[in-house]
């Protein structure tokens, strides 16, 4: 049955990655971490403004931008987008811990484990949830933990008031078990975060063209 487990885990694994051209959120924490990026919200208002006043005081100005503003307003729009997802999206656990360390550091150790774990599972909306918290139980918690009890508000099986103790020479490995599963997690938002970041630089790619020549 451990085996058993193992495959369907691994299984559920390359699921999570089956678009490997879409970056895990780790991939794109540079960029929703940007300030560059995270204000382009604000070029979506000021670049529609500021085209608006120069074609009503110096129409002659706009018309021989290097330009066309219209793309600097939808590369605008698209990074903010991205950014917004991002923000929204990424599991907070792949944006605040690159490693093992920095976690432990902090002070944190098997209850944030298991609390990160609960979020993760909570935004995979899987039908494998149970089979996932089983294996961590059984994989990183002592042989003589007590059973995880049940709780409505959790998608799985998972301990909630006698939550096992994790080990400190396994909570390494339980930490990238979590992040790993947190790193590939809603894929749809995750492809569609990534679709904004393209096309705003795409579009950011054709000013500069534009510039140029």
């Amino acid at each position: 049955p451990h085996s058993r487990t193992n495959m369907t885990l691994r299984e559920f694994r390359e699921r999570c990655r089956h678009l490997k051209w879409v970056p895990a959120w780790s991939g794109m924490k540079r960029l929703g971490t940007s300030r560059i990026l995270l204000t382009s919200y604000l070029w979506t208002f000021l670049v529609p403004v500021g085209a608006q006043l120069l074609a009503t005081e110096h129409p002659e100005i706009l018309r021989h931008l290097p330009f066309t503003w219209q793309l600097w307003f939808l590369a605008s729009c698209a990074f903010s987008a991205g950014a917004l997802i991002f923000v929204s999206s990424c599991p907070a656990f792949v944006r605040n811990y690159e490693r093992f360390v920095q976690f432990r550091a902090e002070g944190r150790g098997s209850p944030q484990l298991f609390h990160a774990l609960r979020e993760t599972l909570t935004r995979t909306l899987s039908a494998h949830d149970e089979m996932i918290a089983t294996h961590f139980v059984t994989r990183f918690t002592l042989p003589d933990a007590p059973a995880p009890a049940h709780s409505p508000l959790l998608p799985a099986t998972l301990p909630k008031v006698t939550e096992p103790e994790i080990p400190e020479e396994l909570q390494p490995g339980a930490f990238w078990f979590i992040r790993d599963l947190a790193d590939c997690c809603a894929p749809i938002r995750r492809t569609i975060c990534f679709a904004c970041y393209l096309a705003g630089f795409v579009l950011s790619g054709i000013i500069v063209l534009q510039n140029a020549y």
